[in-house]
């Protein structure tokens, strides 16, 4: 850092984020308009789990809605090695 004159990395992160935000934003505004909607079903524990999602582009923005998806469990189902060993 003192190579570049740099008291800190603040400036140098908000450039990093503000570039990716800016690309992102761009490559969502190349997408259609519209809402797309998908449902499906996985193992469930006493009954299949179901999710609904409909993903909603508007210009440069992502919205996404998950009304209609099954409650959340009370404990973890499919999970990754990482949470399943100490």
């Amino acid at each position: 850092m003192s190579e570049y004159g740099l008291d800190d990395l603040g400036a140098f992160a908000d450039e990093i984020l503000g570039r990716c935000e800016r690309a992102m934003r761009a490559a969502i505004a190349r997408l259609p308009d519209g809402t797309y909607a998908y449902e499906f079903q996985t193992d469930g524990l006493e009954k299949p789990f179901t999710y609904n999602i409909a993903v909603t582009i508007a210009g440069d923005r992502i919205s996404v809605d998950y009304a209609g998806t099954s409650p959340q469990a009370d404990r973890a189902i499919n999970c990754t090695l990482t949470y399943t060993s100490p």
